[in-house]
């Protein structure tokens, strides 16, 4: 059914109008007196209203009325499956008073609906379209203690942090940085906060990013090694913001003498794979050969169940005759024993030469 056509929402009596039966309203006080009960886990209801506050420039009278009535009722509504999308539509209608008011009833609650399954979504919509003043006081409470393993600890909270990040701007963003770089290692090894400070990476100024570089690179073991903390390292190596070539090679040389070691780590692999993929031919040279210096470590790896991911992307950058006595090597070793990963390895290499010989 077309909605401009659609008949009216009937309520205990009361009505409320569509675009085409304004006059009919019949008991309506009775509708805008249950208003948030007839949104409540009823999908089509609160599609109805929604539709009455997605309208611009009629109904403002109903509108008023319909949101007196909700706003009472609001924090509830905003952890309902179906009401959390009526309040999105009314922080997104550009009505400034109505935004305001919501943020003064939800003011010192920001942080139990951030976590809420449905409420987090309305807090994300909130931030999109509060001023500045407004948006520094969600970030006060949300920041609290300073505590981030404690304040973002589920996904929800964490899309609200870096909804707020991406909003604030670089000097806001700042101060983040301040409460972090003193506890970035830890920091880094938490799931959700691992994630907030990728974002935040990206949305902080020069000076900050540097010094997190630093650190980073001065703890490239320990990150590498962490289950989230590897996501960090891997993030500098691909994510260069415009840096200078030397700053990059930093992090390579802070790998020098450790790749062999690392490539065999459950998550320090990643932070190899990253090298090899995302460095330039210098640093992916330099990664190889470290590599390729080991008597037997081609080999090894190869056969090794993190190590051989490595070996698969190191492939498109050996030599033919290096990559044809590793083949050699481990289609001999594997007649005489199976192993699943140097399997892998003899695949895609067995592709390589099949498909050079159609060249």
């Amino acid at each position: 059914m077309n909605k401009l056509n659609s008949p009216p929402i009937m309520i205990n009596g009361g009505v409320i109008p569509n675009e085409h039966c304004f006059s009919h309203i019949i008991n309506a006080e009775k509708l805008y007196e249950s208003a948030s009960a007839f949104v409540k886990q009823n999908q089509i209801n609160s599609e109805k209203i929604q539709r009455i506050f997605a309208d611009k420039e009629n109904m403002n009278e109903y509108k008023d009325k319909l949101f007196d009535n909700i706003i009472q009722d609001i924090l509830d509504i905003s952890t309902d499956k179906y009401g959390n999308y009526l309040i999105r539509e009314i922080l997104n209608s550009e009505e400034q008073e109505k935004v305001k008011k919501i943020f003064l009833v939800i003011k010192g609650h920001i942080r139990e609906l951030s976590k809420d399954k449905w409420g987090t979504f309305v807090i994300q919509e909130l931030i999109k379209n509060i001023d500045e003043e407004q948006l520094k006081e969600i970030s006060d409470e949300l920041i609290g203690d300073n505590d981030f393993r404690k304040n973002i600890n589920s996904q929800n909270e964490l899309i609200v942090f870096q909804k707020l990040i991406i909003r604030q701007g670089t000097n806001a963003n700042n101060k983040l940085c301040e409460k972090i770089v003193n506890n970035f290692v830890d920091l880094c090894n938490n799931q959700y906060v691992s994630f907030f400070i990728e974002t935040l990476l990206l949305n902080c100024s020069e000076n900050y990013y540097d010094l997190m570089f630093i650190i980073c690179r001065n703890n490239i073991c320990e990150l590498s090694k962490a289950r989230y903390g590897h996501f960090i390292v891997s993030f500098f190596i691909e994510n260069k913001r415009g840096r200078d070539i030397n700053m990059i090679n930093m992090i390579y040389e802070s790998l020098k003498g450790k790749v062999y070691e690392l490539s065999q780590d459950e998550f320090a692999t990643f932070t190899v794979q990253s090298a090899i993929v995302f460095g330039n031919q210098s640093q992916r040279n330099q990664i190889i050969d470290e590599i390729k210096s080991g008597e037997g470590n081609l080999n090894y790896l190869s056969k090794n169940g993190k190590g051989h991911f490595v070996i698969l992307k190191m492939l498109n950058y050996l030599d033919r005759d290096t990559l044809g006595h590793l083949l050699y090597k481990l289609n001999k070793e594997l007649h005489k024993k199976s192993n699943r990963y140097a399997k892998e390895v003899v695949d895609e290499l067995q592709k390589f030469f099949k498909n050079s010989r159609k060249h």
